[in-house]
């Protein structure tokens, strides 16, 4: 019963917020699931969550926010971002992709892209690297949040999010990964770090705006080949 009335809340806020079968969308992942084998783990309660929202024609906006990672450990360090991986729509041309912090274009050392040739520690390749720890951005830490303006002929929020890693056996090792974060400050004396996705879409945040709730249950995000 009370699934029942949640997807029937679920389509009407979809019919409320528009009845065409194009509106914005917004696509929020709460990351706090280690894949890797560094045997760290994040503090209780603490997560990372990514935010993708179309805000324009070609236009998403990618929102990190890492205010419930945890503030610091026994040694005074903060769980903090290193890297994000995302994975990116085949059909959209990676070299019209531009990228812009606060209006200001991000330093070139910051976006990694290559189709499926980023790897995350453990297991997954992904299509765009935004490199926190090596570049002058800085690392995102516990309380910070970040805006990323992406944009690019035929972009959507969907672009960055309906697609899985590869596997790193190029097989069906595992059922790949929408995005990885690797965090660092974690473990005994936050001296480790590790590679983080989402959980099963059982715990997953996942938001759609438009479409009248359809694509809700699509979760299942397509494979690349």
């Amino acid at each position: 019963m009370k699934l029942q009335v949640f997807l029937a809340v679920l389509v009407a806020v979809g019919l409320a917020v528009g009845g065409s079968s194009l509106q914005a969308e917004t696509v929020s992942y709460k990351i706090y699931c280690e894949f890797s084998e560094s045997g760290s783990s994040l503090a209780e309660g603490s997560y990372l969550l990514a935010t993708f929202t179309d805000t324009g024609d070609g236009v998403v906006t990618l929102t990190i926010d890492a205010t419930h990672l945890a503030g610091s450990n026994p040694l005074g360090d903060t769980e903090h971002l290193k890297a994000l991986y995302l994975n990116l729509d085949p059909s959209v041309d990676a070299s019209t992709l531009e990228f812009t912090i606060g209006g200001s274009e991000v330093p070139e050392d910051f976006v990694s892209m290559g189709l499926s040739s980023l790897k995350a520690d453990g297991d997954g390749y992904f299509d765009v690297l935004f490199d926190f720890q090596t570049s002058s951005v800085g690392v995102l830490g516990a309380g910070d949040t970040i805006s990323i303006e992406i944009s690019g002929e035929g972009l959507t929020a969907a672009s960055l999010t309906d697609y899985l890693s590869s596997s790193v056996s190029g097989g069906d090792a595992n059922d790949g990964y929408p995005i990885a974060a690797h965090i660092g400050g974690i473990g005994e004396g936050g001296a480790g770090s590790g590679w983080f996705t989402v959980p099963e879409p059982g715990s997953m945040v996942l938001v759609l705006f438009g479409m009248g709730g359809a694509g809700f249950l699509g979760w299942r995000k397509r494979r690349r080949s």
